[in-house]
């Protein structure tokens, strides 16, 4: 064998794989496309729950080392609701698990560097700037792949697939996608400049669109919201960002012409947020069926 393990993509699961296996003393191998982060507009708010599976894993102080920001509750403006009322009774989420003091809200691309970082100093070996990668069941299993034009190849006892919803390890071995129609989108745009309570999730519902923000600290929040499926070029274009910025703005909130006059940090980009499955996924919408030997997916 070349390696132990070789995971197809290096983002927040691929690189906490990589991360835990290495400190195990595996031998770990992350193959991951991007020679830097992009914003991808996602997975950015990490419920108490996964905080207390990051603490397990070892990578909550990782996390919080590269930014992370607590957060404690949610404020439920709701529409035409008492502001005052909703300050007056947020939803706490600092309660829901022992020794759990909240949620922790990162940047996506922040998250991928730091703990990418971390599974290089487990051990692990990290490999940028991967294309062509094909993965052939078996035992061993056999990666190739082409870094700078040129040509790899690696086997292993385990290949995993950490590559997306629209993953290219699931494709080639034939593992079976199961998912349902989407009931909405999810749009959303990284700001700054937004006066806002750092330790408060910001929740609000308009006349067709729902709309959540959670601060990052410093005046810079994702901002997300939520229509119904049939505009999905509603915050598109050249025109597409400002649309978005003119949406976010709700009359329930205290001070919400302010989320008009944000100021962009980002792409603003639209997905669909599809249901669960019949085995049940995560909310990114795919999951997988039983896998062919010495591979999995995620």
């Amino acid at each position: 064998m070349d390696t132990d393990v070789v995971i197809v993509g290096g983002g927040i699961a691929g690189s906490t794989l990589g991360l835990v296996l290495a400190r195990e003393g595996l031998e770990v191998v992350v193959l991951e496309r991007q020679l830097h982060y992009a914003d991808r507009v996602r997975g950015e708010n990490l419920h108490p729950w996964g905080v207390a599976e990051a603490r397990q894993l070892g990578i909550y102080d990782v996390l919080l080392a590269a930014g992370g920001h607590l957060v404690e509750e949610y404020v439920n403006y709701r529409d035409g609701d008492d502001p005052d009322a909703a300050e007056a009774a947020p939803i706490s989420v600092s309660h829901l698990f022992d020794d759990v003091p909240g949620e922790v809200n990162l940047a996506h691309p922040a998250a991928c560097d730091a703990l990418s970082a971390a599974a290089t100093n487990a051990g692990a070996r990290v490999v940028r700037g991967v294309r062509h990668v094909e993965v052939a069941p078996g035992r061993p299993a056999q990666v190739s792949y082409r870094q700078d034009g040129a040509a790899r190849q690696l086997t292993c006892r385990l290949a995993v697939g950490a590559d997306g919803r629209s993953s290219r390890v699931r494709r080639q071995t034939g593992i079976r996608l199961q998912r349902t129609a989407g009931t909405h989108l999810i749009a959303g745009l990284l700001v700054d400049d937004l006066d806002i309570d750092p330790r408060r999730n910001v929740v609000s519902i308009g006349e067709d669109v729902w709309m959540v923000t959670f601060p990052q600290g410093a005046g810079r929040a994702r901002v997300y919201l939520c229509p119904g499926t049939e505009d999905p070029q509603r915050y598109t274009g050249a025109a597409g960002i400002e649309q978005f910025l003119t949406a976010s703005c709700f009359d329930a909130v205290p001070n919400g012409e302010q989320w008009a006059q944000a100021t962009p940090s980002g792409p603003c980009r639209t997905f669909t947020a599809d249901e669960p499955g019949p085995t049940g996924h995560s909310p990114r919408g795919s999951c997988s069926s039983v896998t062919p030997p010495a591979t999995t997916t995620r």
